[in-house]
């Protein structure tokens, strides 16, 4: 019974070589498909002869040729395979094959080929090994012979130093293992083989039946130079995959530093980097063109030489060493500075250390010229300062001759006999004294964009009350005011408003009474400012909504109010009068 491998990618070939061969009757046939099926079995079993396929594209069989040879299994080796090239022939006989046959048609005459040339390769194989047997003294392999008990009873030269490593003479039991394994090709009367340590050696083991006798003859290829050889090339594999890991690292890092060096020049600041050690570790060209570093200093490379060259450039040398000695102390903090230099530049300093994970390993320095910005942040201050002098002069002059037409209205106004025409330059002149009042805080004031009208409202109620309180009609007045800023465009009309309505209440509201109280209340409400201005004077006689629409001081107050302010107000009539606004309040810059 000849027992055959066959390896090939194609399942339905492996399946009509399987059923041709074993219908002769005389062949065990095992097919297998990958390269690692055919490897996995031939770790456990032994076959007479192997057949495999074999292309350009499909090289299993010449891999599994390669891989009988490295662990020294001597078996005749056949390729069946379609025509490959001159090449693959070639490749396969100097690997070691025994024949080629090419695949055809896959017809019964071409099985039988197939069939002739196993045999005959099996009948070859077996005549050369029972010459072998016959003389295994002169076998330059170790053979040895096993009783069925596992005593060894023969050793030919060969073995004898793989015998004294394992320290084993003819008689002994041989170990466990190789008792175990004689029990099976006893019982089975298969060809096994088994890779085993012997002492420091290493050896590959084939288990055969002797013929006619009660025992096992166990041939011995020695393996202990070819594993050395395996575990160098493993060993020499993962050194070239470790160097070429190093140098890709290394390739990565000089990118890196590539970048961060591109980057380090390409930046309008001078930075310069310092380890703990006060040594200098990088640097960039503006920051040696800033200071106007020699060379001398910077090859140094210590940063002490760099703080006595810089300090002498400074216009307080001192406080910059001792600001570079804190840090030095203290190497986790950060800092923010000014440097005033002696020919007038300025530079921002800015520091902060340097960290791998949570460990301070150095510090950087930042340096930016920002001369150029100082001179335009004073030019723009000086440019405000100008425009604000401006301003107060304007407001100044137009207070002044808003007080002259005042005064001159009040000229006219005392030389009027008629009491209409008075009053009605009064009004006039109230008015205007009240815009010269916002234009006055304006003045004063230090911000341009915003009235307190809070002391507005005040100072009006004080100026009306000058002018119309008599020793005939007491009048007395409570506010309730907030802090409320109304930018100009708003506190002018607001003011014109309360004092229309404050007038009004003063000539109107306590006729033939001697005294009266008015209320003003100033407040802001959700973005609204809410005035009521309340008196408990005698009313307004009639309907208050054609009082409203004829009046032309509620005309006055309507314009204000609506179109200006973008508010509402309304007249309550109810034990006195009740004027109430709301408009909505800008909001102010401050």
């Amino acid at each position: 019974m000849i027992s055959l491998l066959h390896q090939d990618t194609d399942k339905k070939f492996l399946e009509k070589t399987r059923r041709y061969l074993e219908k002769q009757g005389n062949f065990s046939m095992c097919s297998v498909v990958s390269l690692q099926d055919a490897l996995t079995i031939l770790e456990t079993l032994t076959f007479d002869v192997i057949v495999s396929g074999y292309t350009s594209v499909q090289p299993d069989g010449i891999e599994l040729l390669k891989a009988l040879k490295t662990r020294g299994i001597s078996v005749p080796f056949i390729f069946f395979s379609v025509p490959g090239g001159e090449k693959s022939v070639i490749e396969a006989l100097n690997w070691g094959a025994d024949y080629f046959l090419l695949k055809g048609d896959e017809s019964e005459t071409e099985f039988a080929q197939l069939q002739k040339i196993v045999e005959q390769n099996v009948t070859r194989s077996n005549a050369e090994q029972k010459i072998q047997n016959k003389i295994p003294d002169q076998n330059p392999d170790p053979v040895i012979r096993v009783s069925k008990e596992g005593v060894l009873t023969y050793a030919n030269p060969a073995a004898y130093p793989m015998l004294e490593r394992g320290g084993i003479t003819i008689g002994q039991v041989m170990f466990d293992v190789d008792k175990g394994t004689v029990n099976k090709v006893l019982m089975g009367g298969t060809l096994l083989r088994t890779e085993m340590e012997a002492g420091e050696g290493s050896y590959l083991f084939t288990f055969k039946l002797i013929e006619n006798e009660d025992g096992v003859t166990i041939y011995g290829h020695d393996t202990t130079e070819k594993k050395k050889t395996t575990e160098l090339a493993k060993a020499n594999t993962a050194l070239k995959e470790e160097i070429a890991q190093r140098k890709l690292a290394e390739s990565t890092t000089k990118k890196t530093l590539s970048l961060l060096n591109a980057a380090l020049e390409s930046t309008a600041d001078g930075i310069l980097v310092v380890d703990r050690g006060a040594k200098i570790t990088s640097y960039n060209r503006k920051y040696v063109n800033m200071w106007d570093i020699p060379d001398s200093v910077l090859e140094s490379q210590k940063y002490n030489a760099i703080v006595e060259y810089v300090k002498r450039k400074l216009k307080d040398p001192d406080g910059y060493v001792a600001r570079v000695n804190e840090l030095i102390e203290h190497p986790e903090r950060q800092s923010y500075d000014m440097l005033e230099l002696n020919d007038g530049r300025i530079f921002e300093r800015y520091s902060k250390p340097q960290k791998i994970g949570n460990a301070v390993v150095g510090r950087v320095w930042n340096f930016r010229d920002v001369t150029d910005n100082k001179q335009a942040e004073e030019n723009l201050l000086a440019s405000l300062r100008d425009k604000e002098v401006m301003l107060r002069e304007i407001h100044h002059r137009v207070k002044n001759n808003l007080q002259i037409v005042s005064g001159l209205l009040d000229m006219t106004r005392k030389r009027s006999p008629d009491p209409v025409t008075s009053g009605i330059l009064m009004d006039m002149m109230m008015k205007i004294d009240t815009m010269a009042q916002i234009h006055t805080r304006l003045y004063e004031s230090k911000q341009f964009n915003k009235i307190d009208m809070n002391t507005q409202i005040r100072d009006q109620i004080a100026a009306l009350s000058n002018i119309y309180s008599s020793k005939d009609c007491e009048i007395f007045t409570t506010i309730e005011s907030s802090s409320i800023f109304l930018p100009v465009d708003q506190a002018i009309p607001c003011a014109l408003m309360v004092n229309e309505i404050l007038t009004n209440a003063y000539k109107h509201a306590f006729k033939g009474r001697q005294r009266g109280t008015i209320e003003i209340s100033a407040l802001q409400e959700k973005g609204h400012m809410c005035i009521t201005i309340r008196d408990d004077g005698i009313g307004i006689s009639g309907n208050p909504e054609t009082v409203h629409a004829n009046s032309l001081g509620f005309k006055l107050i309507r314009a204000l109010v609506q179109y200006q302010l973008k508010g509402s107000f309304t007249i309550n009539n109810d034990n006195g009068t009740e004027v109430v606004v709301k408009f909505p309040i800008q909001r102010v810059s401050i």
